[in-house]
């Protein structure tokens, strides 16, 4: 869907191929990679013989010409056509034909071609396969970052999926972080998956890679742990030869993918933390080692919930009491049917033939049965017949999504082969979601917006599974499968109509909605059926597959996305897009996917509010403390609102800031024993003791009143900044800075910065974007806002009732939907609210560093702000 020939997208391509070569997603032999900056291509490769054809279409075709004209075009004016073997063993033996295959193909082309032929040759986890869906090859990095998800998901694994996520915060930003996304469904728009660049880092985490968080979003805390991962011992271990860099990194993928189960050999925990929500917004932004340090260590964790391993391997016995038929030789059971000994699974259920006809009937699976059995309800309740254009299904089936190890990619040939909903037709969506979700099915209409949602009985569905891992296909096992009644197969079967005039005459109905189907599935349906029901680009259900739906801020997403390839073309295979979001929105996942980034290449980052009130108008700024408590906002939400603002006042405490103080050593201090603890001041008036039960600290003032002291009992002791302040004192945990703008961007909220970037010259030109959300906002009618833009920082769902803003906003649900809805109907005419403000200039890659790097101000970097001194 994303790659393009001229103004055409590809995604008919697939459905091509998979009718003329039988390869589909369901048997594993076809890979769609992820990249959209490239020629449209096609490798087809033998996994005995290793011969591959490698085809890369000419972007000068015509794609507008009629099919009769397009018959006549000779293949060598369509494709480049290359034929190699690329046979591991004989490129170790000879590595001169390397060379030839790297210039005949190009050297990332050549590498990515060979490492998916010989690595999915080994049989590899159909997990790491997955992990293509968001890097274009295999690389060791990747295969690391495929061990290292699967090492934290063993350690802190998730017993709860509907309150329970991972957050992960990445220390250096490489080809692991591709993998970890995709594993743990942790990427950057749903705020899963931070990149930082810090310059140094201490001895102690040297060879850290990432911070693994297993978060508790009801809970609002969670635990997690650094890991680090050794790439020398893998080097050491795999005795790749370093002279031939490619055929080096071919050994080193060769020998990680036979030692996935060996994690204890290069894989290590570093530390282990308890944290909470003021914790963690300090640890995904700038240097999280240092926040580390005053966390409080890990209880070692004790799961209740079994882990699964991915590979498959070593599954458990079965435990259903069926008696089957013995297993035979292919060939027997073959004339044992034509002898009519023997039947076939159509034979006793001719409606599965469509199914049978698309796998083959010696290949049908338990996994095929139950995805036909949800279509098929569907089809019935949704009233459609196959082919119907009008239908949507969506999925989380595929390489990652597994029952206890089984992964669930064959429900996607059934899916296809039963509705007639395929990629191809842009109405079968692959939601994109960790291992450690449930499976599920939903169809939706267009038309109607009638919807219908599918979760599995995990338990029974394994005990078949395991029968059929025991005995293969078996007509028996398949028969009795059959004949459940649907209750006892799916857990939940639910109908329900998410358009928004039904929605709007039943406010209660989203709330069933969100019981029956989970609130990201819901905002999911909701938003991606009532977009797809307009006329819109198919890139954008690409979107929606990666963010689960296609929100408000995707299709903002979307609209940056096309003014930078406007602004900032991509030309040839060295060239790629570098991005810096001003902010953690729905939008980076979009970008991800538009713009063919890796996840790595993307450095979002919180504007401080001093740099936001230095963008927007004079009179926008945020009150102050005393107007906001006169407005009745709560001391939380004031620390909310004000959060780069002073921690408290001294001449407030013990008074009215002792709330605030308390708040900051126990959220942002992780100090447990400060919520119910006594605060009074002594020495007359120049320190505050705050005293626990059995611990205690002390905030000290010093002579001049320019500088504060915290000293905590046990030794941990923090510096604090005094500023006078209409006669008293405030107290800050740092220096407060001070910006001015150079440009004039009105309401617009600048989105980021975006480079082009190129390997070759080691340069880059960026450009400053922004977006003008109150005049999108405006137009589109949608009642959605609570106020002035400060009022967003409030996390949604904020008791704003006692406030000047009460009841100014629609139901999260209700406006985000409408509001997808009318920009789907008015992308077209959206485009001209995202504008260019400033422009720059990379000379050398230590520039680009100094800009993405965690102690980088970028927007004073490039000029667009002035820090005062």
């Amino acid at each position: 869907r994303v790659t393009t020939i001229g103004n055409h997208s590809t995604e008919q391509c697939i459905d091509a191929v998979i009718a003329t070569t039988g390869c589909s997603i369901g048997r594993k032999n076809l890979i769609l990679i992820q990249g959209t900056n490239e020629p449209l291509w096609f490798a087809f490769c033998r996994k005995d013989t290793k011969n591959c054809v490698y085809i890369v279409v000419n972007s000068t075709v015509n794609i507008d010409s009629t099919i009769q004209e397009f018959a006549l075009v000779p293949d060598e004016s369509l494709f480049k056509i290359s034929k190699h073997n690329i046979d591991v063993d004989r490129l170790f033996e000879s590595p001169s034909q390397w060379d030839l295959i790297e210039e005949d193909l190009g050297e990332a082309n050549a590498f990515s071609v060979a490492t998916l032929t010989n690595a999915l040759d080994m049989d590899p986890p159909a997990s790491l396969i997955a992990c293509l869906r968001s890097h274009n090859k295999i690389t060791p990095e990747l295969i690391s970052g495929y061990i290292l998800a699967e090492y934290a998901r063993k350690e802190l694994p998730v017993e709860n999926p509907r309150d329970q996520e991972y957050i992960v915060v990445s220390l250096h930003g490489s080809a692991q972080d591709d993998a970890i996304m995709t594993l743990l469904d942790a990427t950057p728009g749903r705020s899963g998956l931070f990149i930082r660049h810090s310059e140094q880092l201490p001895a102690e985490f040297r060879n850290a890679s990432s911070i693994f968080i297993l978060w508790n979003a009801r809970m609002k805390r969670g635990e997690g742990m650094v890991l680090a991962f050794d790439t020398e011992k893998v080097i050491e271990l795999s005795d790749a030869d370093r002279e031939n860099e490619p055929l080096h990194r071919l050994k080193i993928i060769m020998w990680e993918i036979n030692h996935l189960n060996d994690t204890e050999l290069f894989v290590s925990p570093i530390k282990t933390f308890r944290i909470n929500n003021q914790q963690l917004i300090k640890l995904k932004e700038k240097n999280p080692v240092a926040e580390l340090d005053e966390l409080p260590r890990a209880i070692p964790y004790r799961p209740t919930t079994k882990y699964v391993d991915l590979t498959g391997r070593n599954l458990p016995p079965c435990n259903i009491n069926i008696e089957l038929e013995k297993k035979t030789v292919h060939w027997i059971r073959y004339l044992l049917i034509k002898l009519g000994v023997v039947t076939r699974i159509t034979d006793r259920c001719p409606y599965l033939k469509p199914v049978s006809d698309f796998v083959g009937e010696e290949n049908l699976t338990i996994l095929h049965l139950l995805a036909f059995r949800a279509s098929d309800i569907a089809m019935d309740q949704l009233h459609f017949d196959k082919g119907d254009p009008d239908v949507l299904a969506f999925t989380d089936a595929g390489y990652v999504v597994n029952i206890d190890g089984y992964s669930t990619e064959q429900c996607i040939d059934s899916i296809t082969a039963t509705t007639g909903c395929t990629a191809g037709r842009n109405n079968l969506l692959l939601i994109h979601r960790s291992a450690d979700m449930p499976l599920w099915f939903m169809f939706s209409r267009k038309d109607t917006k009638d919807f219908i949602y599918f979760s599995i009985r995990k338990q029974k569905l394994k005990q078949y599974l395991d029968i059929e891992h025991e005995y293969g296909y078996n007509t028996t096992l398949l028969t009795e499968f059959m004949k459940e009644p649907p209750e006892a197969i799916f857990r939940t079967i639910v109908k329900h109509n998410i358009g928004t005039d039904a929605l709007s005459a039943n406010t209660s109905s989203w709330d069933n909605i969100i019981y029956d189907i989970s609130t990201i599935n819901a905002m999911g349906v909701a938003t991606t059926t009532n977009v797809l029901a307009c006329d819109v680009p198919s890139r954008l259900a690409s979107c929606a597959e990666f963010h689960t739906r296609i929100c408000p801020g995707t299709l903002c997403g979307y609209l940056i996305s096309e003014h930078i390839k406007e602004e900032l073309p991509i030309n040839g295979e060295a060239e790629r897009y570098i991005a810096i979001p001003m902010s953690i929105t729905c939008k980076d996942d979009a970008l991800i996917t538009l713009l063919g980034m890796f996840s790595w290449d993307l450095f979002a980052r919180e504007l401080p509010l001093e740099q936001e009130e230095a963008l927007l108008p004079e009179n926008e700024t945020v009150p102050g403390i005393a107007m906001l408590r006169d407005m009745n906002f709560t001391e939380k939400q004031i620390d909310l609102l004000l959060r780069e603002s002073h921690l408290f006042n001294w001449s407030n405490v013990p008074g009215n800031d002792s709330e605030r103080l308390i708040r900051f050593l126990a959220d942002d201090l992780g100090i447990d024993w400060a919520e119910n603890a006594k605060i009074r001041k002594i020495n007359d008036g120049r320190a505050i003791r705050i005293l626990g039960d059995r611990e205690s600290a002390r905030i000290t003032i010093d002579e001049g009143k320019e500088k504060a002291i915290l000293k905590i009992r046990g030794g941990r002791a923090y510096n604090l900044t005094v500023r006078k302040w209409n006669g008293s004192l405030n107290i800050y945990t740092e220096e407060k800075k001070r910006y001015s703008a150079t440009i004039d961007t009105g309401f617009s909220r600048i989105a980021g910065l975006f480079i082009k970037w190129n390997e070759t010259t080691d340069t880059g030109e960026g450009i400053a974007v922004t977006i003008d959300m109150k005049k999108i906002n405006g137009m589109s009618g949608v009642n959605y806002t609570r106020g002035p833009w400060w009022l967003w920082r409030l996390p949604e769902g904020s008791d704003i009732s006692k406030t000047p803003f009460a009841n100014r906003n629609d139901p999260g649900w209700k406006w985000r939907t409408e509001k997808s809805a009318w920009m789907a109907d008015h992308l077209d005419e959206l485009g001209k609210y995202v504008k260019t403000v400033k422009r720059f200039k990379l000379n050398n890659s230590e520039e680009l560093s100094g800009l993405i790097s965690d102690d980088a101000d970028p927007l004073v970097k490039v000029g667009i702000l002035n820090q005062s001194e």
